[in-house]
């Protein structure tokens, strides 16, 4: 028993090592994104930011309401997604909420970048192209600074992106003549996420 557990390890190392390998460029754009937009963020609060923007009361009334009174308030023109999470990050870190949230909304953001690789590579079946797309996407000042603002974006964009990957998976699917069901509710699954985070994510695809 033991020695099968050796030797799965052994393998999963192996194949880890050969993903690296085979896709270095790829991690290699997605830390450099990660560390580029960690660097942002440290020096917007260096320089007195604090991700407040005109809409951000809103979104900060409902997580409020959430989190003392246990409903979501009368701004029906947001949903209740982006005030849920900042609710979570106000009961886990307080009146520093904000510092819980922006690496949520980083990662998210770097985790867009990845699928943008991904559908790329999809569409034109070249790595070269994902690779100058994600480069592109990681350098986007707009994405960049909206992952320190107490905003939707950055979280309903990747969902938005993650729904678009595998509706394109669903459709080439489709062009081999097989049916991946699985990709189609999947794609469904991320476009309720996208439009439960924020309304405009039901024509943002299109």
């Amino acid at each position: 028993m033991g020695l099968h557990t050796e030797e799965n390890r052994n393998l999963m190392s192996e194949k880890l090592i050969q993903k690296w390998r085979d896709d270095k460029i790829l991690w290699m754009l997605l830390a450099g994104a990660l560390l580029l937009r960690v660097i942002g963020f440290v020096i917007y609060v260096a320089q007195g930011g604090t991700g407040v923007e005109p809409d951000t009361e809103s979104y900060l009334f409902s997580a409020v309401l959430m989190k003392t009174n246990f409903r979501f308030g009368e701004t029906a023109f947001r949903t209740p997604g982006y005030p849920f999470i900042l609710m979570i990050t106000m009961f886990l870190f307080g009146e520093n909420y904000y510092y819980g949230l922006v690496p949520i909304q980083i990662l998210f953001n770097v985790v867009a970048i990845y699928f943008v690789y991904k559908c790329c590579v999809l569409l034109t079946q070249k790595k070269q192209v994902g690779y100058v797309a994600a480069a592109i996407a990681s350098l986007n000042f707009l994405d960049i600074s909206y992952c320190y603002k107490i905003l939707t974006d950055s979280i309903a964009q990747t969902c938005t992106i993650i729904s678009i990957y595998f509706f394109l998976v669903y459709l080439n699917s489709l062009k081999n003549g097989e049916k991946e069901n699985k990709s189609i509710l999947l794609a469904s699954v991320f476009l309720v996420f996208a439009v439960f985070i924020r309304p405009a994510s039901v024509y943002l695809p299109l």
